[in-house]
């Protein structure tokens, strides 16, 4: 247990240096980027959540000319902590702040709402193969990504 604690703070210390070296000298682009490059599957809700607490500090005193890059890391963390109205914001901050991305921004954007429609037609699909008496459960939570789907780009 001791040397994978060491390993996985002498990979965070290398990662660090390697951002410190290559002109990325903002500690809140470099600390978010530590804990969102890490596998998906080994990021936690708690993790996302850490990030949005940094991000927004750094949005409250941070530098100017990466907020575009916060706003989008923002918006993942909210789009994957269920906050659906805060990603589409945070998004939109993003593409105001860094204009020259805003079309791979609002890529992501509507990537995140398909995920939530393609979730809201797994679920219509799992109630047309059930009876119709069983079928509320998934026509409920068709509904529910349907609404959040909605939330992200309401249009």
């Amino acid at each position: 247990m001791k040397n994978k604690l060491c390993l996985v703070l002498l990979l965070a210390a290398i990662a660090g240096a390697s951002l410190l070296l290559t002109g990325c000298q903002d500690p809140y682009l470099a600390g978010a980027n530590i804990v969102l490059n890490k596998p998906p599957d080994e990021i936690t809700n708690d993790d996302y959540q850490q990030v949005i607490r940094n991000l927004e500090t750094a949005v409250a005193q941070g530098y100017p000319q990466n907020f575009g890059r916060y706003y989008s890391m923002l918006a993942r963390c909210y789009y994957y902590t269920n906050q659906y109205k805060m990603t589409r914001t945070a998004m939109d901050s993003a593409i105001k702040y860094w204009p020259d991305k805003a079309d791979s921004l609002k890529e992501i954007l509507n990537g995140y709402w398909g995920l939530e429609f393609n979730k809201a037609l797994e679920q219509l699909r799992r109630a047309a193969a059930v009876s119709r008496e069983s079928s509320q459960i998934y026509t409920d939570k068709a509904q529910q990504n349907i609404n959040n789907a909605r939330e992200i780009v309401p249009d």
